[in-house]
């Protein structure tokens, strides 16, 4: 369930959503800059293609994230403004000078993009420290890849020579 709901562990290297030729392109690039010759160090370079992918998804995924939670901080905010000027209308709340002021420098802290932006990353913490966690181990992953190929690339220049 998880790898179809977010895709970094999916199977399948494209989700519906993705461009199956930016893929392509991707391993066409890795491909042609890693020259695999073998059987196995195309494999790596498959593997390494999978991986990169992975970490341009979730770098979309904490992207659209932190736009979601902006977007909800963003609706609450409107919300109250609304429910406060309603209720100021029929001069039910607030009762004083003092309380006006001090929910007037609330909202307007609200209002300020870091204010929002530090909330909004507070309230998604679990789930970015669930997106790190996966591209932290999508990189170690990549690097291990990486100096396998190189290590077997060199293997096989020292065999030729």
């Amino acid at each position: 369930m998880n790898a179809l709901r977010h895709g970094l562990s999916a199977e399948t290297a494209v989700l519906p959503d993705e461009d199956p030729s930016e893929y392509a392109a991707l391993c066409n690039d890795l491909v042609q800059e890693l020259r695999p010759s073998t059987v196995i160090e195309e494999q790596l370079v498959d593997q390494l293609c999978k991986i990169f992918w992975k970490l341009k998804r979730a770098g979309r995924a904490d992207r659209e994230l932190s736009i979601s939670h902006l977007c909800h901080f963003r609706i609450r905010i409107e919300k109250m403004q609304r429910e406060s000027a309603a209720l100021d209308s029929i001069g039910l709340a607030p009762c004083s000078d003092k309380d006006r002021q001090r929910r007037d420098e609330l909202l307007a802290e609200a209002d300020k993009g870091a204010s929002m932006s530090g909330r909004m990353m507070m309230s998604a913490i679990d789930q970015l420290e669930v997106l790190n966690g996966y591209e932290a181990m999508l990189e170690k992953r990549l690097y291990r890849l990486l100096n396998e190929l190189r290590n077997r690339q060199g293997q096989r220049i020292e065999e030729a020579i």
